[in-house]
């Protein structure tokens, strides 16, 4: 919604991380779109979205500027839902 939507003035992005998914929902299509401030929380031993192969290229994929991006590992694994 973020990507999309010009009302967020933020996003948290709580687990966020890359995965296979169909090009209308790809994490990775809708990246490069966010220019709002953006705080990314994870876990460092998440399992679903590992730090370097799903976290951290996410992250680096925000079309928001640097300054106003920010991510926060907790030592945890992903969120419970």
């Amino acid at each position: 919604m973020v990507a999309v939507d010009g009302r967020f003035k933020a996003a948290v992005l709580s687990s966020g991380g890359l995965r296979d998914q169909p090009d209308e929902i790809d994490s990775w299509n809708f990246a490069p779109r966010f220019h709002v401030p953006v705080l990314m929380v994870n876990g460092r031993n998440d399992f679903i979205f590992p730090l370097d192969t799903n976290q951290k290229p996410l992250f680096e994929a925000l079309g928001t500027k640097r300054r106003t991006k920010s991510t926060s590992c907790t030592m945890g694994g992903t969120a419970i839902w």
